[in-house]
């Protein structure tokens, strides 16, 4: 069943609250905007940045979207019938988690896989004996409206169309049919706004596209003088940072 608009939105709100409640509103305004990593010190449950990406951003998304049998992520991979996830800490590189995902997918044959920061997602899939990186989607500007609601209790949604494919894409499969075939074809119906970031994604703009197809990655541009400066410029907003 395809996780609904709604349930992956709440899951993204729950989230950005519990990571107020664990580093403390401004820190979980860096993390959450990209401008830092989670920090190995004065974390109130004493978590490690991978374990705590894992807990409060992965484990909850990844049951939102099918996978209920995931109840606590522990490795940098877990396992489910079916599917590896490869884990990093938030605003890590995603490269090393990625050839971890596909090291394991191609030793133990496992048809799909995905790798996460817990705020950018790849999905992989096995073509013939060959797992191979088929799409990549950012749900930072959604992290970011889930922030802004937070803070000032208004927001201005972001496009929707997105956070859909994402859904679509990446919850749990019905049948046996090919996801990767399913990412391609919705992503070739998607408008592919391709505006990288070099810390939330050093590889070049160009290159990258010819890599993956990329569902949603661009500065925020509705709120240019808080979001935008977060996005772009590596600063965490003014707004967000009180206690």
């Amino acid at each position: 069943m395809v996780a609904s608009e709604t349930e992956v939105v709440e899951t993204i709100g729950r989230a950005v609250s519990e990571m107020d409640s664990v580093l403390g509103r401004r820190i979980s305004a860096m993390v959450i905007s990209g401008a830092s990593a989670p920090p190995r010190r004065g974390v109130t449950t004493q978590e490690g940045p991978q374990f705590l990406t894992a807990r409060v951003l992965v484990a909850p998304m990844v049951r939102t979207l099918g996978y209920t049998e995931v109840t606590d992520i522990r490795d940098e991979l877990e396992h489910t019938p079916g599917l590896v996830i490869a884990i990093t800490a938030a605003n890590h590189p995603l490269r090393e988690a990625s050839e971890k995902l596909i090291g394991a997918m191609r030793a133990e044959g496992t048809p799909y896989g995905m790798a996460t920061d817990g705020i950018r997602w790849m999905m992989a899939a096995t073509y013939g004996r060959r797992p191979k990186i088929v799409c990549m989607t950012d749900l930072r500007p959604y992290y970011l409206e889930a922030l802004d609601r937070s803070r000032f209790r208004v927001a201005v949604p972001e496009d929707r169309r997105n956070l859909r494919l994402f859904s679509s894409v990446f919850s749990k499969q019905r049948s046996s049919r090919s996801t990767a075939l399913s990412a391609r074809r919705s992503v070739g119906r998607a408008h592919l706004d391709v505006t990288h970031h070099r810390r939330v994604q050093p590889v070049p703009s160009g290159q990258m596209a010819a890599v993956v197809p990329v569902l949603h990655q661009h500065p925020r541009r509705d709120v240019a003088a808080q979001g935008a400066v977060a996005y772009q410029a590596d600063m965490p907003v003014p707004g967000y940072l009180g206690h």
